[in-house]
């Protein structure tokens, strides 16, 4: 199994995108980011971890995970 996640550009971990509303519309977004693996968003493909990295600007890497079964 092959789990994604996105690092943001000071080698912290994305962990979400925070939101500001006024007036019930979205004023700005924020990236979110945490010092911990364990913490941050993970992304079961590629792309789906790309696509966000795009966005917000940012790297994705790669841990691969082994199941014992």
């Amino acid at each position: 199994m092959e789990i994604y996640y996105v690092v943001e550009k000071f080698g912290r971990y994305a962990d979400g995108v925070f939101t500001v509303y006024a007036n019930d519309v979205a004023y700005e977004k924020q990236l979110t980011t945490t010092k911990s693996l364990l913490e941050c968003d993970r992304y079961e493909t590629y792309e789906q971890a790309k696509e966000f990295a795009d966005k917000y600007d940012c790297n994705v890497r790669k841990v691969i995970v082994k199941v014992e079964e």
